[in-house]
């Protein structure tokens, strides 16, 4: 985030917005002002790959970047400045993807794609426990197999839950043994 200054700037609202939301590229940039909703805290996403509209709600941060976004834009579209406008491309813009890559290699990065951003969405949701039912609605997928190959559990989250097993399973055995044992009797 940090190389998104300077002649990059236009890039930082376009890639925090994809962390804050896991919409596609191509979504993100035919993002038009009537499908934000501010007053419900929602983005209505249409027109997505998978032909399937869906609603994702505002972070505190994805709303803040979309109101900042909005003093600075005109017309319809949310990023519609003219240095992305100038070369559209099917799924998006050459400058974007130019600009992405180059700013990964300036932060030591390497082999690191927009569509990623997506990736680390869905995994942030896993690690902060959203069922994968969740996770699958907000990404638009159609089955949880797909949403399951966009989750990557962190070490930490390994860590955390192997430990709260572990937990439990001492809570259970102490109740277990703090028991007293009881005579059952047994009808032969």
């Amino acid at each position: 985030m940090a190389q998104l200054k300077g002649r990059r700037k236009h890039l930082y609202p376009l890639v925090a917005l994809a962390l804050g939301t896991g919409m596609r590229r191509g979504e993100l940039l035919n993002l038009s002002w009537r499908h934000v909703d501010f007053l419900r805290g929602v983005i209505h996403v249409v027109n997505t790959k998978t032909a399937r509209d869906r609603i994702i709600p505002m972070s505190q941060s994805v709303r803040e970047v979309l109101i900042e976004q909005r003093q600075t834009q005109e017309g319809d579209l949310v990023f519609a400045s003219r240095r992305i406008a100038k070369r559209r491309m099917d799924e998006g813009l050459v400058d974007v993807k130019k600009g992405f890559v180059a700013a990964c290699i300036d932060a030591g990065i390497a082999d690191f794609h927009f569509h990623d951003l997506r990736h680390t969405f869905a995994t942030r949701l896993g690690d902060a426990g959203c069922n994968v039912t969740t996770i699958a609605r907000l990404l638009g997928h159609s089955n949880i197999q797909m949403s399951m190959r966009y989750t990557h559990a962190s070490d930490d989250t390994l860590r955390n839950a192997v430990e709260y097993a572990q937990s439990c399973r001492v809570a259970n055995m102490s109740q277990i043994t703090e028991q007293p044992l009881t005579r059952v009797a047994v009808n032969t």
